[in-house]
């Protein structure tokens, strides 16, 4: 939770299985047989190929959307949120 004067942000996580969790020991498991050394829970999700993977997916939309706006029309609506 992050908390201010005037609000707060909070992110919470409810869980209607323990199977997720075992998912997660058997994923962890997998990923430590054979090796030695430090490992955190981000090397085992990969985490930075995950949001690598999720930015460039977001990359392919903008593009596509950019594409199909006329040039007149895409000049006018990425400055509109300047103006407002």
């Amino acid at each position: 939770m992050i908390a201010g004067d005037y609000d707060k942000i909070e992110i919470s996580h409810e869980s209607f299985s323990r199977k997720v969790f075992a998912t997660g020991a058997l994923r962890a498991a997998k990923f430590i047989h054979e090796k030695s050394g430090y490992y955190e829970m981000s090397d085992v999700l990969n985490l930075k190929k995950v949001l690598n993977d999720y930015l460039e997916s977001e990359n392919r939309l903008f593009g596509r959307k950019a594409a199909d706006l006329k040039p007149d029309m895409a000049d006018t609506e990425m400055t509109e949120g300047i103006r407002a």
